[in-house]
């Protein structure tokens, strides 16, 4: 069986629109029994080749822990709060994700190798700067994807006005951003911005008067890497991140 001891039990009804309704029940190591219902959530999940994945649920109905099967596209419903570690991990099929306004934690390595994964949508922008996340690989766009916002591609990133440092991966690997405006920013997560191949131009506090680079004092955290094709790191410079020049 593909289903993992913390969700022995799942049962599933569909309807003719490839709707799936997930009841999920606790499992008790020790008697083997069903315990109690926990979870009854609408789950828009399409798997390769017309059939449909399994989405696992956690010890709450607003905690998503895994899934099973080739899934193409999934939507996470609102209500949703947590994604847990390593929950699409390995979803080498995966394309397109949504993710609910009410989602507040990512896991550690959640989208860890998930290459097919193109297109990430996001009800609210700015709900986004407040999430946190347990690594670096709990990004989803870090295997390239594209940023959508209710349905629209998203190339130009304003930062909220009362954000004043971004300490987590936000974007990285985001294909879509060709502007970063950090308006009051004065401190960014080396792995914020890099990788993002269409990057090119960061305004505000940490970037650079060209709009090429972006800095934490001495440490070269990130490039603009659209069309360049040379590149002289600054004097002031004695640290170059990790990954800063990432798809330049």
């Amino acid at each position: 069986s593909n289903i993992p001891d913390f969700a022995k039990y799942i049962r599933y009804f569909e309807d003719d629109d490839w709707r799936k309704y997930f009841i999920k029940y606790t499992y008790d190591t020790n008697s083997d029994q069903e315990l109690i219902m926990i979870a009854d959530v609408d789950i828009i999940c399409h798997e390769k080749n017309d059939g449909e994945g399994i989405i696992y649920f956690g010890a709450a109905p607003t905690s998503i822990e895994g899934v099973a099967g080739n899934v193409l596209t999934i939507e996470i419903p609102e209500g949703v709060t947590t994604i847990g570690s390593s929950a699409f991990s390995n979803c080498l099929f995966l394309e397109s994700i949504s993710l609910p306004q009410s989602l507040t934690h990512i896991g550690g390595a959640a989208f860890y190798r998930c290459p097919s994964l193109k297109s990430v949508h996001l009800a609210d922008l700015n709900a986004w700067f407040n999430i946190s996340m347990g690594s670096n690989r709990s990004c989803p766009f870090n295997n390239g994807a594209d940023l959508y916002i209710n349905g629209e591609l998203v190339t130009d990133i304003v930062v909220p006005a009362e954000i004043q440092a971004i300490t987590l991966p936000l974007f990285h690997g985001c294909s879509s951003i060709k502007s970063v405006d950090l308006n009051n920013v004065f401190f960014v997560n080396n792995w914020a911005f890099t990788g993002c191949k269409s990057l090119e131009k960061f305004t505000g506090i940490c970037a650079s008067a060209d709009g090429k680079s972006l800095f934490n004092d001495v440490h070269l955290m990130a490039i603009a890497p659209a069309e360049m094709t040379e590149y002289v790191v600054p004097e002031h410079v004695s640290v170059i991140c990790s990954y800063a020049f990432m798809n330049s």
